[in-house]
């Protein structure tokens, strides 16, 4: 903005005084370029007062810079009993099985179909089921298994087991009604 004030000053100057020459374009554009990088970094605090101001009117305290700048990118916030913000890193600590299923057929169920999640739930699945049942090592070619990757659209993970024909599916429950 102060660059392309100059060449209206300097033109009146010049009028003004009678002598002279006003700032040519090439002198004002070399300018710019100059003051491109300086005013970058003038312009990172005003930023961050910035949104420090609007982090403070909507009752949010911020302890770094780096949560301000992640605020910028939020629509939706939630958090817990405590106000504070909890990761989503669900662990799996126990089996719960359903009337007619032994624990340990729920693990070896939920650890196949668990195999290709790949977020920290499905991992912990896998792990809780080494842990209590020893379930390791499995042969997977003997299976015949057919792997179903957890993704957000799916909201599910699984196996088909080629050898007896089941499918094992884990996930959000209208999406492994399915």
């Amino acid at each position: 903005m102060g660059t392309v004030t100059l060449l209206p000053f300097s033109i009146f100057s010049v009028q003004l005084h009678q002598s002279g020459t006003p700032v040519s374009i090439t002198v004002l554009i070399a300018l710019l370029v100059c003051l491109i990088p300086t005013t970058i970094g003038g312009l990172l605090s005003a930023i961050g007062v910035a949104g420090m101001s609007r982090m403070m009117q909507a009752n949010v305290i911020a302890n770094s810079g780096r949560a301000v700048e992640a605020a910028g990118d939020v629509d939706v916030l939630s958090l817990d009993k405590t106000g504070t913000i909890t990761l989503g890193n669900r662990q799996a600590t126990q089996f719960i099985p359903a009337k007619g299923v032994t624990e340990q057929q729920l693990a070896d169920a939920a650890q196949l179909a668990s195999f290709a999640d790949e977020t920290p739930e499905g991992r912990s699945i896998v792990v809780l089921a080494k842990q209590r049942f020893n379930l390791r090592q499995r042969e997977m070619a003997t299976l015949h298994a057919t792997f179903v990757p957890f993704t957000a659209q799916t909201r599910m993970s699984g196996v088909d087991l080629g050898i007896d024909g089941r499918t094992i599916r884990k996930g959000a429950a209208n999406a492994t009604a399915q």
